[in-house]
């Protein structure tokens, strides 16, 4: 990932909840790959090779691409996700910050999710026991962003620097 600017704020969280779901089930599939492969068919009507072997392959891209969640900031952008998808957004885009409040239940949960508020479409990209910050949008795609960030006083105070500086200049 390119980032632009220097940074001023970032953190690294673990997802252990897609570790929790992942790891067996690449344990279990490539138990039975290896199983077919030395020993011979396991069951009366077994799976294709070569359907274990890309069933692990997207059960380990799966646990790559959404373990480790990261939100850095920089003097040019927000960066906010995982490494297989994550949301990049320039400062001249956000207009406001504050604290979230309420739980993220009604949107449908952890992960990343898309919904209303207030009428209003909404982005988050949150995970469980990490509190939560608002972004309120102008210029993009949704009205608002919803992130999970882990010292989120801080975060806002660097935010709204960002914002600050970056109005001055339009």
């Amino acid at each position: 990932m390119r980032i632009s600017g220097s940074i001023v704020y970032e953190e690294k969280h673990i997802f252990w909840f897609i570790l929790l779901i992942m790891l067996p089930l690449i344990a279990i599939f490539l138990a039975i790959l290896i199983y077919q492969i030395l020993i011979g068919p396991l069951g009366t009507k077994p799976a294709p090779n070569w359907f274990l072997a890309l069933m692990l392959f997207i059960f380990i891209l799966l646990d790559y691409g959404f373990l480790v969640y990261r939100v850095i900031i920089t003097t040019e952008v927000l960066i906010a996700g995982f490494p297989l998808y994550s949301v990049k957004i320039p400062w001249e885009k956000v207009a406001d910050v504050e604290e979230m409040k309420g739980s993220v239940w009604k949107y449908g949960g952890y992960g990343i999710r898309i919904g209303k508020m207030n009428g209003k479409s909404v982005m988050l990209i949150v995970i469980p026991r990490i509190s939560r910050i608002l972004l309120k949008m102008h210029g993009w795609k949704r009205d608002y962003l919803v992130v999970s960030i882990g010292d989120k006083d801080t975060a806002i105070n660097y935010i709204r620097q960002e914002i600050e500086i970056h109005r001055t200049f339009q």
